[in-house]
């Protein structure tokens, strides 16, 4: 089955031209990148894409950077449960971002995979004399998490991950604007009634999407219902099809008597779960209901209606990431306390056809009987 590249590129949620340095077996990316990268085309069936041949060989560091030039940065990733593809479509693009921002200031990246259960740790992977520092990625900074970093004596900030009572320091989305911008899309379009559907996962990122959303209803004078706040209390990870998520969806839907004409979603994985529901309940988007994601995954591009929502520049977040940990470290030298700093990356707002001016102010809707086979 043959496919564009561009398409190719927009499913592994990196650019056009890194897919094109993997399939034509070029120089350009770090060999980490490309193995990963190579493995998931394979996985995805298209693995005859790629030419045959020896992989390149990197080219040496410069000497620009004078005694830096041979140090590594580590990409570490923490593993304390299967993930799904959730995080690892999230996270390509960052993880692509720190690889260039790296090697154009004359430095190494080496991604190590930590898993908790193999009981290993992250000094145990790496050689502590040839590293300056870590940017973390990780699905919840736990304690052993922390205490690991902390063992290796390396500074390391984490990546759309923050707390600051660990003195953690990460690059971010910037969560408020987002948020804002969604409520003020759908408000100028005339709804008067927007819900929001979230995953209930407690850490702090998602929990700052939740609350800045109470703040945008607030700053719009909309009535903030809390009948219409949905928590699918489905780990996504668990459920890669998303049927979880469908299924408490429709499971809270179908005991209710009235639903919002908008919803705003959490992520775009959740949002893509809320149109499907949104036709089970026998209505259509965004002629009954407006729906807007978050973070403009390239899922987001294929949905049917095409999903409005609010674009992350991940590739961004990486490059922030490698110059926030040169900024500690630099810091770290000229004896400043290393205090936590909170990077906000800006977003972009992608208005697509999920969302349209209302044709009332609330949906009436009856108790109904679905079948869920």
């Amino acid at each position: 089955m043959r496919i564009k590249s561009k398409e190719l590129a927009e499913k592994l949620g990196v650019s056009t031209a890194t897919v094109s340095l993997v399939i034509n077996n070029k120089p350009g990316i770090s060999k980490n990148l490309r193995e990963s990268l190579t493995e998931r085309i394979v996985q995805m069936g298209y693995g005859e894409m790629i030419k045959s041949g020896d992989a390149p060989a990197s080219k040496p560091a410069s000497s620009k950077s004078g005694s830096r030039a041979k140090k590594t940065i580590v990409y570490a990733i923490y593993s304390l449960e299967d993930l799904g593809s959730d995080q690892s479509g999230f996270y390509t693009h960052v993880l692509e971002g720190c690889d260039l921002q790296a090697r154009e200031l004359g430095f190494n990246l080496q991604m190590v995979h930590i898993d908790s259960k193999c009981g290993c740790s992250l000094a145990d992977c790496i050689n502590l004399d040839e590293c300056i520092g870590v940017v973390l990625q990780a699905y919840q900074v736990t304690d052993w998490i922390y205490n690991d970093l902390r063992k290796t004596g390396l500074p390391f900030i984490a990546v759309d991950r923050y707390n600051y009572s660990r003195n953690l320091s990460s690059v971010c989305v910037n969560n408020e604007d987002g948020m804002f911008f969604a409520i003020r899309h759908l408000y100028e379009l005339g709804h008067k009634n927007i819900g929001y559907v979230g995953s209930g996962f407690d850490f702090n990122t998602v929990i700052e999407r939740r609350r800045n959303y109470h703040q945008a209803l607030r700053e719009f004078n909309l009535v903030d219902r809390p009948e219409f706040r949905f928590l699918t209390k489905v780990e996504v990870a668990k459920t890669t099809r998303g049927s979880g998520i469908f299924r408490s969806l429709i499971n809270q839907w179908s005991q209710m008597e009235e639903l919002p004409t908008a919803l705003v979603c959490e992520n775009d994985i959740l949002a893509v779960q809320v149109l499907k529901a949104v036709r089970k309940m026998g209505l259509k988007v965004p002629e009954d209901i407006s729906i807007v994601g978050f973070d403009d995954r390239s899922m987001s591009q294929w949905c049917d209606p095409p999903l409005t929502t609010v674009r992350v520049h991940r590739h961004l977040m990486g490059r922030q990431a490698v110059q926030l940990l040169l900024n500690l470290i630099d810091m770290r030298k000229s004896g400043f306390k290393s205090l936590p700093y909170k990077v906000c990356v800006g977003i972009e707002f992608v208005p697509r056809e999920s969302t349209a001016s209302p044709k009332n102010e609330i949906i009436k809707i009856n108790q109904l009987q679905l079948n869920m086979d």
